[in-house]
């Protein structure tokens, strides 16, 4: 389980870094110097379920 989500993590991770690549006009100000669209990171990772598992694991 957890080797699938650590997959499933990086390529969430390629694929917000790379989405940039698309269409370069779409540049906002949340993108980072590597090209990172970070307010897509987030909607990728919640989709995941990571942010969620961060904090569950803080309470324990």
């Amino acid at each position: 389980m957890s080797r699938m989500l650590a997959m499933q993590t990086c390529n969430e991770l390629m694929l917000s870094s790379m989405a940039h690549l698309n269409d370069p006009r779409k540049t906002r100000s949340n993108m980072r110097s590597i090209g990172l669209d970070t307010s897509s990171l987030t909607k990728r990772l919640r989709s995941l379920d990571l942010l969620r598992v961060g904090e569950d694991a803080l309470l324990w």
